[in-house]
């Protein structure tokens, strides 16, 4: 046999004694399972209804004169968190149906504090400082009409509530000549919630 005859069969055989030591290894593993990744969702509810509903107006108030305010004086709204995201960012803007006199509009005084309390006629409202909001109607309709400019409430962690007190006046020295028959419009007011 020659030289060059062994040298091949000498390689081979180191060939083949490194192959079989690949496959009688020992080796492990180990594996990251049950990877997901899902959204959230954001509701909001007024006064324990479904996600986007109210249950009541938070003023009303037909043949008014000077020095009245809403038939109930105060009304209470209770806003909850029910969805699974926290609300990052909480403004309170509103939108205006009809044709609303603004002699009455301008003269018409808005109070909205935030609180705690369960009860639509505020009789177990607790404020929580300074008003949110304290101007004319007229002012808040025409000023707060979107998200970008409504009145800032913060924040609402998923599960939390916050109650708004609403009161409004029509002053005892309002000038009755110029709002005999006037009407404010319909007025909604909405509460939004941003992640």
């Amino acid at each position: 046999m020659s030289s060059i005859t062994k040298k091949v069969f000498g390689v081979a055989a180191v060939l083949l004694v490194l192959a079989g030591g690949v496959y009688g290894a020992f080796s492990a593993t180990v594996s990251s399972t049950g990877n997901q990744f899902s959204t959230g969702a954001q509701a909001i509810s007024a006064d324990g209804g479904g996600d986007g509903v109210a249950t009541h107006p938070v003023y009303f108030k037909t043949n008014a004169v000077p020095g009245d305010n809403g038939d109930n004086g105060e009304e209470c709204v209770k806003i909850t968190n029910i969805g699974t995201t926290n609300g990052a960012s909480y403004k309170l803007y509103g939108s205006t149906t009809g044709t609303p006199t603004a002699a009455l509009t301008s003269q018409l005084e808005l109070t909205i504090r935030e609180g705690s309390g369960d009860a639509t006629d505020c009789s177990d409202f607790v404020a929580a400082g300074a008003p949110v909001y304290q101007g004319t109607l007229q002012d808040f309709q025409s000023g707060k009409t979107s998200f970008a400019s409504g009145v800032d409430l913060g924040s609402l962690a998923s599960a939390a509530s916050k109650t708004y007190q609403f009161y409004v006046e029509l002053p005892s020295d309002a000038d009755p000549a110029s709002i005999q028959n006037a009407n404010a419009g319909n007025q909604t007011f909405t509460w939004e919630i941003q992640s």
